[in-house]
């Protein structure tokens, strides 16, 4: 098959397709495969591409994932601090700590929030800061219902 080219622009053109593997109109057969150094680039960066969406994207998905850390350590502290210890609920550094832990908490849901729907960064990180963070708000709304409920019966 001849071809004829009458513009420097046709040229570049057909080396472009041959390059790519694409085939020219009208013309069928088997299109060219990817060699195998190729392919395991290709895979490499797929599995690249899931350890990426583990680590949030923005600053404020940063944020999240630093304050969930904050509310899981403080969460830790609390527990370990009361069973263990054998500190009684009123005393004062439960209680600093237990507002510590809920702020934190509290603050990994807004910043992750905020970083998922504004900024979009659907990150792992982010998405159990959202998810924590809303069951630091339910804790709180139990918290406070009791507490009312209790001075109301006492």
């Amino acid at each position: 098959m001849d071809f004829v080219f009458t513009s420097r622009k046709q040229v570049v053109g057909a080396m472009r397709r041959f390059l790519s593997g694409r085939r020219p109109k009208g013309e069928s057969g088997p299109r060219r495969r990817h060699s195998p150094a190729r392919r395991r680039r290709r895979q490499a960066a797929a599995g690249r591409a899931e350890w990426r969406n583990l680590m949030p994207k923005t600053k404020l998905g940063r944020w999240a994932g630093g304050l969930l850390a904050v509310f899981l350590v403080l969460l830790i502290a609390l527990i370990l601090g009361r069973n263990p210890a054998g500190l009684v609920p009123e005393t004062t550094l439960i209680v600093i700590l237990g507002i510590c832990t809920m702020i934190s908490g509290i603050a990994a849901f807004v910043t992750g929030a905020v970083s998922q729907v504004k900024f979009k960064d659907h990150s792992v990180v982010v998405i159990a800061a959202t998810v924590l963070g809303f069951f630091a708000i339910l804790i709180l709304i139990m918290e406070v219902l009791e507490g009312i409920s209790w001075r109301s019966t006492h």
